[in-house]
């Protein structure tokens, strides 16, 4: 991600592990926008907390299977 950040104004990361915290927050100290998709049960509080937006994977799915 940080070798290609002058490519992109947002990430959108898939998934909930705390394990992305450092990453994430030296890509939104230079001004980049991260959206975090995971399962409700399966992201860490941190991941929320740094997200500037965060997408509950089972609201996703039910929307996408009501459109069938």
């Amino acid at each position: 991600m940080m070798d290609n950040i002058q490519e992109f104004d947002t990430i959108i990361l898939l998934s909930g592990d705390s394990d992305f915290a450092p990453i994430i927050r030296r890509i939104k100290e230079r001004g980049k926008h991260v959206i975090v998709v995971s399962a409700k049960n399966h992201i860490s509080r941190e991941l929320i907390s740094l997200a500037d937006k965060y997408l509950n994977l089972k609201i996703i799915r039910e929307r996408i299977e009501f459109l069938k």
